[in-house]
């Protein structure tokens, strides 16, 4: 949690550094510490790296493949997995949902342009009549 508190305080540009440095050491140890180190940079907001999917698969290696992780951080991986998953299924929900909004905002609008022009003929029927009568002797 302390490693997640010194990320969330870095400029952009150390990110990157930092990043790159934990990928290098996960490429060369595959050891859950390194997993766990590259998911946390993986899942920081706004950071150019941003990537729930390969956080979600590195956490998922640790929990189910490997037995030596200790329990703490197996835990770990395991909440910040169901956190992860969570937070996709919303994302997925908030897609479906703006792309509804969108279609009823459509069907909306054609709406009221149909109402707008009913309203026009009923305008022009109304001239119509008024113009019609004064015309008449």
């Amino acid at each position: 949690m302390l490693y997640y508190d010194y990320l969330h305080k870095q400029p952009a540009a150390e990110l990157v550094k930092e990043y790159d440095k934990a990928r290098q050491s996960l490429a060369q140890a595959r050891t859950d510490v390194n997993r766990v180190r590259v998911a946390l940079l993986l899942v920081l907001p706004n950071a150019p790296f941003h990537d729930t999917t390969a956080a979600l698969g590195l956490l998922n290696e640790l929990t189910k493949e490997t037995k030596t992780a200790s329990p703490g951080l197996r835990g770990l991986a395991g909440m910040m997995a169901m956190l992860i998953a969570e937070q996709q299924r919303a994302n997925n929900n908030v897609e479906d949902l703006s792309q509804k909004l969108k279609d009823e905002q459509k069907r909306a609008d054609q709406l009221q342009g149909k109402v707008d022009g009913i309203k026009n003929m009923e305008k022009n029927l109304i001239r119509r009549d008024r113009h019609g009568i004064s015309a008449k002797p």
